[in-house]
């Protein structure tokens, strides 16, 4: 089972994480709770059964955060996944796009995400089934493996680029027990590499002229 892991993150690491146009031409294309799961899993690296576990009441609106103290997976709700992914994440901007929605306090124990009941959260399946799978394919962006995850291992990358996080920053922020973990989810910007070797060449050698390869 962990062999069968190990070559799915591995084959997975060549896809380039998303670019922001991309991530916009996404949300566009499905409805408004999928563009809200999006936006939160591109900007805070949440899985998608801690995103369907949130519940209102784990928005800090005061302090600025939202703790992860739970997973609903496929109908079972239960324990975050290991003891480093029940975390507390500042939201930053974010947290305006949740006061948006906030429907009050007495909704305060009700889940941030419902399904057709109007009780539960949905089925992470369906949505990608029926919603996302269907966007990713118009805009020519599938590929096989391409699930909720790469929204999260692009949030991993992104904070490290974008966001300019430490690596250490970056495992507390997936909630990752080892750093190791986090280092295979990282996906390579290759322009950011070029970046990196054309400033240690002028550190070493001097400027030079002429284009970046």
């Amino acid at each position: 089972m962990r062999i069968g892991r190990r070559t799915e993150v591995r084959e997975l690491s060549k896809k380039p994480a998303l670019t922001a146009e991309q991530l916009r031409s996404i949300r566009a294309g499905v409805s408004e709770d999928t563009r809200f799961i999006i936006l939160i899993a591109a900007l805070i690296g949440l899985r998608i059964s801690e995103i369907l576990g949130l519940r209102w009441s784990d928005v800090d609106f005061e302090g600025g955060t939202v703790t992860v103290n739970r997973r609903w997976y496929r109908g079972d709700l239960g324990e975050t996944k290991t003891e480093a992914s029940q975390r507390t994440r500042k939201l930053g901007p974010l947290l305006q796009e949740f006061a948006t929605r906030y429907p009050g306090p007495h909704r305060r124990e009700v889940y941030v995400f419902l399904g057709d009941d109007g009780v539960a959260p949905p089925d992470e399946r369906d949505i990608l089934r029926y919603e996302l799978r269907p966007a990713l394919r118009r805009l020519k962006l599938w590929f096989a493996g391409f699930g909720w995850h790469h929204f999260r291992r692009s949030e991993i990358s992104i904070r490290q680029t974008v966001g300019e996080a430490t690596a250490l920053e970056a495992q507390k922020g997936a909630g990752h027990t080892r750093i190791t973990t986090t280092m295979a989810y990282t996906l390579i910007d290759a322009h950011r590499e070029v970046d990196q070797v054309a400033r240690m060449y002028e550190w070493l050698l001097g400027p030079t002229q002429g284009p970046k390869q």
